[in-house]
């Protein structure tokens, strides 16, 4: 998209590849120097962590005027205060898009997703009685303009014709053939407990396990560990509160943060995290 745009506008773009990231040098730095960029661009996870390295060598991007947020959910554990310190004069916008629909709604980071112009939203299912349904787009921006797409995502309506996206239908847990929308549970418990990373699965026994990377360095130090003094009763207790007929969770595992798997963009790799909880059930079960 980034890259798409600035070739629209005759701009150039300054792509930075994650282990760029992760290190900053000095030639990357001046690089970003000479550049004065004026838009940032990514997914939510990279654009903390490119705050948290400027911020770490002392930098500010004074020519940043926006932020564009999207590729996925906000999470609570996003330092906005030092964004904010980082690009003082940037406006934060968040946007919501899928790559069959491209752009679709945009909002505040504190906002729910208002549709672009020309783009139509329906939300089919249990969402057409104010609950959660399926979402769908038609758009000009999509290879079928006249046909209505499924985004793959579960959201709902709110006031004013916005709308919230609460995350992949795929990733619901069905458990005794009901199913259950994890995301906005994750993103709870994140909060509550102040945990970098969250994920709630089911094995292949049906039980609920949670997984988590605590929130402290010491946590993070070595692999699977007794972690961060949350319980499974603490963790239960949570979910009561957020939505009271979730199923219980049977199992809390922490994982280093080293050793939770991403994606190139940062965000989690359920998928090898499935097979990551497959396998330690296995060796498990050899082992008794």
């Amino acid at each position: 998209y980034a890259h798409f745009r600035a070739a629209q506008l005759g701009a150039p773009c300054l792509g930075i590849p994650t282990p760029v990231l992760l290190s900053m040098d000095a030639a990357f730095l001046s690089q970003w120097e000479a550049a004065a960029p004026t838009v940032l661009y990514g997914v939510p996870e990279l654009v903390a962590m490119a705050a948290r390295r400027l911020h770490r060598h002392s930098q500010t991007a004074a020519s940043v005027g926006f932020i564009l947020l999207g590729g996925g959910p906000i999470l609570p554990t996003l330092p906005m205060a030092l964004l904010l310190s980082v690009f003082p004069r940037a406006s934060v916008w968040r946007f919501y898009g899928t790559a069959e629909t491209s752009f679709v709604g945009h909002g505040r980071p504190e906002d729910l997703y208002e549709p672009f112009p020309t783009v139509e939203v329906d939300i089919r299912g249990e969402g057409d009685e104010g609950g959660i349904g399926d979402i769908w787009v038609k758009s000009p921006m999509t290879i079928s303009p006249e046909e209505w797409v499924n985004t793959g995502d579960l959201g709902r309506w709110a006031e004013g014709g916005r709308f919230q996206v609460l995350g992949r239908a795929a990733r619901q847990l069905v458990i005794r053939g009901d199913k259950h929308v994890v995301e906005p549970l994750e993103q709870a418990l994140m909060q509550r407990f102040g945990l970098a990373r969250v994920a709630l699965l089911a094995n292949s026994q049906g039980q609920v396990c949670c997984l988590i990377v605590g929130s402290s360095v010491e946590a993070w130090a070595g692999g699977l560990e007794p972690a961060h003094g949350l319980s499974l009763e603490q963790v239960n207790a949570a979910c009561r509160d957020h939505d009271p007929g979730f199923p219980g969770v049977r199992r809390v595992i922490t994982l280093a943060a080293k050793a939770w798997p991403t994606t190139p963009a940062g965000k989690t790799n359920f998928v090898a995290l499935q097979v990551f909880l497959e396998g330690r059930r296995f060796l498990e079960g050899a082992n008794t």
